[in-house]
């Protein structure tokens, strides 16, 4: 896999350690089978497959680094570019386009509320919210006093999930139901 990241005069993703390992986690992802971004049915198209994708990465982030605020080197150079040009950073906040945990501003969180189709907008980042909690929430359930091999573990878990989806219709609940199979066959989850 290779990875390229822009260098701007406000910000170089590349100095960024979650946003290379946000992308590293797509990369991972495609390689497990799972390369759609949208589902067509009869009712049309859906981004579930693409917001997976994001909160998945992001997910990949945070098992790296062990915390909930993803790309604060990049998200200062960003919200500086939008304070440059006016905007306040509570719009911006406001309108989706930057998270913040305390004084630091952040991409997105893992410490967030957003719940699946109750608060979808139809843009992957957004929508992918909800995994990213949810991957967040199992952690803080599953880390004991040694998060470093609670996070292993859970990369490990998350990795078999992925390659038992491979390459059928990915959805929330399909995430969900062959999550809950794999955890009843690790024994590091089946009693949790």
């Amino acid at each position: 896999a290779l990875l390229c990241f822009g260098q701007g005069a406000k910000c170089d993703f590349g100095y960024d350690g979650d946003v290379v390992y946000h992308e590293f986690g797509h990369a991972t992802i495609y390689t497990t089978g799972i390369k759609a971004n949208t589902n067509v049915d009869k009712y049309g198209m859906s981004v579930e497959p693409g917001a997976f994708h994001e909160g998945m990465a992001d997910t990949f982030a945070f098992l790296m680094t062990d915390n909930s605020c993803t790309g604060e080197y990049a998200s200062k150079g960003i919200m500086d570019y939008y304070e440059s040009h006016g905007m306040k950073p509570e719009d911006v906040i406001a309108q989706g386009a930057m998270d913040m945990e305390g004084d630091t501003y952040c991409m997105r969180t893992a410490k967030n509320s957003f719940r699946a189709f109750e608060d979808s907008v139809g843009e992957v980042h957004a929508d992918g919210q909800p995994v990213l909690a949810s991957n967040w929430d199992i952690y803080q359930l599953v880390k004991g006093d040694d998060s470093q091999t609670a996070r292993d573990n859970l990369a490990k878990l998350f990795l078999k999930t992925l390659y038992a989806i491979g390459d059928s219709q990915l959805t929330f609940r399909h995430w969900a139901e062959t999550l809950l199979d794999e955890v009843e066959k690790d024994d590091n989850f089946k009693s949790k």
